[in-house]
């Protein structure tokens, strides 16, 4: 079974308001890590990535949530500790 190998509360984020920018990190990050090796991805590229990803006109906006510019290399590195 599925939840045998993954937590029960793996897909939670894609049930909260801010689900749009979860979802479009969790694209990101899959390109960057089916470009990859499969040794995997350091950690820096990833941020590296979602960074690239807040600090663009591009990006989804969590509910309530404003981004300062230059905001982008916070808001990664925060997300990316959250999935951890």
């Amino acid at each position: 079974m599925l939840f045998d190998i993954i937590p029960e509360n793996f897909f939670h984020p894609l049930t909260v308001p801010g689900k749009l920018v979860y979802w479009e990190c969790i694209c990101r990050l899959f390109a960057v890590t089916n470009r990859q090796l499969s040794f995997g991805v350091e950690r820096d590229v990833l941020v590296d990535e979602l960074q690239f990803y807040f600090d663009s006109a591009m990006a989804a906006q969590m509910p309530e949530e404003e981004l300062e510019p230059g905001d982008g290399m916070i808001l990664a590195t925060v997300r990316i500790r959250q999935a951890a």
